[in-house]
Order: structure tokens, then sequence, then C-alpha cells
């Protein structure tokens, strides 16, 4: 089996990021990542400046995550025309509005957004799923949103699985690869300690990472490992980034 791409969410360096992009994206790149993905969190650079810093870094831009508002209907072709110069047929949508998602009434209109979003998206021959947060439990009439969208969308909807916060709202990273076999396009992993429930260090939390990361791949069908850090230990950034990006390639090593 392949061995799947390990890439980082810049949203874990974003303080270096939201500085000097251009010098993230290349520090990144020595790291050892082989992919980047990006986030709609304030403003960031123009695609076409971002595109070529990541040609100059030899890496590629795996996946583009985006705002709410930026897959509705007047804003998706401008999302889309963005993907595309970054080079990227990925789309990751973040969070429905978490306010919203226990609301009964809300629940349809969210997923009929998302129904759209994928419609006009797979048409221009991309790939569109939906990113997990802890909000997404919320559960109306004994379901929870993120099962409830995941099962009223269509099979290459994707599911972007993050496991910290997925374990942060109750739920189970292993349940729900092998409840949704074959739709994780990408999984993010995100070091996430049940007992404290807090986030932490890669090694330090309550994971079997062998048993996620085999599963990501030979159940979910992942292709790519998405490093998603969100742990404030008093250390730089780009040091913590390190040491989870040499934790995940030794257990990929060992396993693919």
């Amino acid at each position: 089996m392949k061995k799947p791409v390990i890439s980082l969410q810049m949203y874990s360096v974003r303080d270096v990021f939201m500085k000097d992009a251009e010098k993230a994206i290349k520090e990144v790149a020595k790291l050892g990542y082989e992919g980047i993905e990006f986030f709609h969190y304030g403003e960031i650079p123009a695609a076409q400046d971002l595109k070529k810093w990541l040609d100059e870094a030899g890496v590629t831009c795996v996946a583009h995550n985006v705002n709410w508002p930026d897959i509705l209907p007047e804003n998706i072709d401008k999302t889309l025309e963005f993907c595309k110069t970054l080079g990227t047929n990925r789309v990751i949508i973040g969070s429905a509005p978490p306010q919203d998602l226990d609301k009964r009434s809300k629940v349809p209109g969210f997923i009929d957004i998302m129904h759209k979003a994928y419609e006009k998206a797979k048409a221009e021959g991309f790939e569109i799923g939906y990113h997990t947060h802890y909000t997404d439990f919320a559960v109306v009439d004994g379901v929870n949103f993120w099962d409830r969208v995941l099962s009223n969308t269509p099979e290459d909807f994707q599911m972007v699985l993050d496991t910290g916060n997925c374990e942060a709202g109750g739920g189970n990273s292993v349940h729900y690869l092998k409840k949704y076999p074959g739709r994780s396009m990408i999984v993010h992993l995100k070091p996430y300690h049940v007992k404290t429930a807090a986030a932490t260090m890669m090694g330090e939390d309550s994971y079997d990472w062998n048993e996620l990361v085999k599963l990501s791949v030979e159940t979910g069908k992942a292709d790519t490992l998405t490093v998603e850090y969100s742990y404030d230990n008093g250390k730089p950034s780009l040091e913590n980034v390190k040491q989870c990006f040499d934790f995940i390639k030794a257990i990929v090593d060992k396993l693919f």
C-alpha cells in the first residue's frame, strides 16, 4: 500500500504564518512535510503568491480549508477559483454556524447548502468534505450533527475527521473511521487526552496511533495525513510541529 502524504495544517503555525507566510511555508518544508493545508483565518495572502512560495519550497497544497460563508452559492465560484490557483482540487468545509447546530429548524438548511456546494465542486472536478469540530456533536432528535451530515450526503462527500475535535466533542475517532469507510481522503491528526479533556502533544495523548493511522489509510482510504496541533506548551510552534512530524513519520514508515 502506498505511503500517505504527511502534511501540515498551517493553522498549527499561525503565529509565524500570519506574520510572514513565505517564511512559514519554507520552514515547514524544511521540517520534512510534503504537503500543506491553508486556512481562512483573517486575511491570508493571494493564492498566486501562496502557489509561488509552495513551488519554491517544493511542497504541494493538499487541500484548502474554507469558512462556512465561502461555500454559500454567492461565494462558491470565487472559492473554487482560489483553490485552482493554489493547485489543489480538494476543499474542506469548516464548521457550519456552531451556535445553531442544535436547532432543529436549522439543520436541513445547513445540509442543503453542503449539497449545493458538493454538486458545484464535483461538476468542476473537486473533492469536498466537512471537517470535524467539537460542536458537530450537538444532538437533534437523538442524532448528532456529524452523523446527520454523513448519513445525508453522497458517498463521495468526504469525512474530514479531526481526531482531537472528535474526542473533545464526545465522539470516538476509531468508531467513525469504521462507521464511514472509504470517506476519509484526508484525516487530521490532532493529539488529545481524553482523561484530562485537553489538547496535548503527540505521544502524550490517549490514542493508539498505530491503530489510528492504519485505520485512516486502510479503512478510511486516506492518502493524506494532516498534522494539526493546537497545544501551547510554551515552545515555538515550528519546534512542536517538527516533533509531530517525526512522531507520525516513524509510524507511517513502520506500517507502510
